[in-house]
């Protein structure tokens, strides 16, 4: 029966589906109609797991599949998938490696998020920069993991973008690593790469830490030297550094701007 007949109960077209052998078009029909819900997305990757040797999808539908898993269910229902594909000696691109690398991430597991991108460094699919970055933000309180990651891109013939310096910045930012943070700066700007708000925020909090009010107030004197506007997060990190140094005028002056963004 179509999707059509069962308006109704949606829960019933999925236990009809699932009974039969798995398709592109259920796969499809499930992952991009409105009524499909979470559960009957992990009724269906349960189901695909379940083949011994995978399910003979293709590979633009398994791709399809673990992105919409990830935005929706949990970074192991990602994983399940990735491994069905290879049961079913199905090739993948860097693109869908990726989305269970950022799954992975996102969901706080920086250990399989590591092995993934370990895997990847070894065979094909490759990593690229995004395998990094998405690495990166998983480790956001590991900042010597970050660095050894980030030091290791130029081996896998890759050079960091501007969110990989950012990512390695908040990892040492937010771990007090100012020297750190201070050296990555410096690289950033060296390689051409404009030091954005998001590093900016960063590195203005690093130096609110150690008592540099003055440097972290310069951020944004360079910023907009870049035709950018702070936006509040960045600016909200001055107000804290001015009000703890007691520039009672300038905290005032920068917490009223924070407001009006």
């Amino acid at each position: 029966m179509a999707l059509r007949d069962y308006k109704a109960n949606f829960t019933s077209y999925v236990a009809e589906k699932l009974r039969k052998p798995i398709t592109d078009t259920v796969v499809d029909r499930m992952v991009f109609s409105k009524r499909c819900k979470d559960h009957h997305l992990t009724q269906l990757v349960k189901n695909i797991c379940s083949y011994p040797k995978g399910a003979k999808l293709r590979t633009n539908t398994y791709t399809k599949l673990m992105r919409e898993v990830s935005r929706r269910t949990a970074w192991e229902q990602a994983i399940a998938v990735l491994e069905a594909t290879r049961q079913a000696t199905v090739r993948l691109d860097t693109v869908a490696c990726n989305v269970v690398v950022a799954a992975c991430a996102d969901g706080g597991n920086w250990h399989q998020a590591i092995q993934l991108l370990s895997q990847m460094l070894c065979q094909s699919p490759y990593a690229d920069i995004i395998t990094f970055n998405s690495v990166l933000n998983a480790l956001e309180l590991q900042w010597a993991r970050a660095l050894k990651i980030f030091y290791a891109i130029p081996a896998a013939g890759l050079a960091p973008n501007p969110r990989t310096f950012s990512a390695a910045i908040g990892a040492c930012s937010r771990c007090s690593q100012i020297s750190h943070v201070l050296m990555l700066t410096k690289q950033m700007k060296s390689e051409g790469h404009s030091v954005g708000i998001h590093a900016r925020t960063e590195l203005a909090a690093a130096l609110q830490r150690e008592g540099r009010w003055e440097d972290s107030l310069q951020q944004i004197t360079e910023l907009r030297l870049e035709m950018q506007e702070p936006d509040a997060r960045l600016l909200t990190e001055i107000v804290i550094a001015c009000g703890s140094a007691r520039h009672w005028a300038k905290t005032v002056q920068l917490f009223m701007e924070s407001r009006d963004q």
